[in-house]
């Protein structure tokens, strides 16, 4: 049931010169092409919709970029995928974060994280620093002339173009950036099928697969989960299933989950419900494996602290993916403390598409029969209010109709 990314702030994103959409993933092996492949634009759980907040990725910390800080998370900085963070001639302003981003991550993989990659993806390589001074700038500027690229009838073939003379040249955040633009452009030309057919396509997928092996030497990933969050977000977008690549951004997010905004960690959540589900059996062993590290993770991030101050669209989306993904022994509890935070904005709900809540009770009770048996009753006396609204199945929808992007 999840869906449309909102992209609210895209305007603002396209009109700052030193702005940048954020990412998408891809991989190697073939393509799964089954009847059940979402189409570009679907944005569909459980066939139903619901809105995503979008992620971007900024250059520069701009006073009008700080005010959308919500909507727009990160400096280059923290999503910095070159083999070193190059300090000389930035800003002061900016070199905390520097050294903030890259003091974040470890380079080692727990034991169980290590085993679940799979044997071509254990001990990811390290890169030597090749950077140079020069490299910020040149990445800042093919960011503007990507997102300059992504604008006309034939969007997602300009962006290729320009990807096909600067492939080799580019970070995790200009791969993201063109990514993202060449999933959005198919959301609107349905040409998702030609795109992936397209050799710098391809070429562009085997790029980021192999950024998704290196470290940096400080052990921070050379991409950035941030990253990784709109990867998934436009691979499912684009229905894009690859194994080894999907379990690559799976356990790199896992890595640095906690560096996330919460709509870029629902995000991901939704991408990859949305590919178990129109993946259904298909889904390969190694897969699974580093979808239950990134559910690990994920579950360890939604702590009620946290989920008390996130507004409900995000906190609907949250429950929604949680359902279709692979139950884990703590998703109960999860799901209990997302149920408690949307309960307590109850008045809130009257602005929002509700109808995320009773799809979540529809699919749980499906699901998972025996948890549902336990969560409705435990809820009601908690939230009778609530409940009586929203868990009583499918009669209608609740709060205001769904809202267009």
């Amino acid at each position: 049931m999840l869906g449309k990314i909102t992209d609210q702030s895209d305007d603002d994103a396209n009109s700052q010169s030193d702005s940048t959409a954020a990412c998408m993933l891809t991989s190697s092996d073939s393509s799964y092409s089954g009847d059940d492949e979402p189409q570009a634009g679907s944005w569909l759980l459980f066939n139903q919709p619901i809105e995503l907040k979008n992620t971007f990725v900024h250059f520069s910390g701009s006073k009008r970029t700080n005010k959308r800080r919500a909507t727009c998370p990160g400096l280059l900085q923290s999503m910095m995928t070159s083999e070193a963070v190059v300090m000389t001639g930035l800003p002061q302003s900016l070199q905390p974060a520097v050294l903030r981003a890259s003091s974040f991550a470890s380079h080692t993989f727990s034991p169980a994280q290590d085993a679940a990659r799979p044997q071509d993806l254990q001990h990811p390589a390290v890169t030597p620093s090749k950077v140079k001074d020069t490299d910020l700038a040149h990445q800042r500027q093919l960011n503007k002339d990507l997102i300059a690229a992504a604008s006309g009838p034939h969007a997602a073939f300009q962006v290729l173009d320009l990807l096909s003379k600067n492939l080799e040249s580019m970070n995790g955040v200009n791969l993201a950036t063109a990514i993202h633009r060449i999933s959005r452009a198919c959301q609107v030309d349905g040409k998702a099928g030609q795109i992936k057919d397209h050799p710098t396509f391809r070429h562009l997928l085997h790029i980021t697969e192999k950024m998704l092996c290196q470290t940096l030497p400080d052990g921070t990933p050379r991409m950035p989960p941030k990253c990784c969050s709109v990867f998934a977000w436009s691979c499912a977008n684009l229905g894009i299933f690859r194994t080894q690549l999907l379990a690559r951004l799976a356990l790199t997010a896992a890595q640095g989950l906690g560096s996330c905004e919460p709509h870029e960690v629902t995000n991901l959540l939704w991408a990859y419900a949305s590919l178990c589900r129109n993946r259904k059996s298909k889904m390969a062993k190694g897969l699974e494996a580093a979808l239950t590290e990134l559910m690990k993770a994920s579950l360890e991030f939604l702590v009620p602290e946290r989920l008390r101050a996130w507004k409900p669209q995000i906190l609907m989306s949250a429950l929604v993916s949680l359902v279709a993904l692979p139950w884990q022994p703590s998703s109960q509890q999860v799901v209990s403390d997302v149920l408690d935070a949307l309960a307590m904005q109850q008045e809130q709900l009257v602005e929002e598409n509700t109808r995320p809540i009773s799809i979540f009770f529809e699919e749980l009770r499906k699901r998972h029969a025996e948890v549902a048996l336990q969560i409705v009753p435990a809820t009601s006396q908690k939230w009778p209010g609530f409940m009586q609204q929203f868990a009583g199945g499918a009669r209608k929808g609740h709060g205001r109709k769904n809202r267009k992007a």
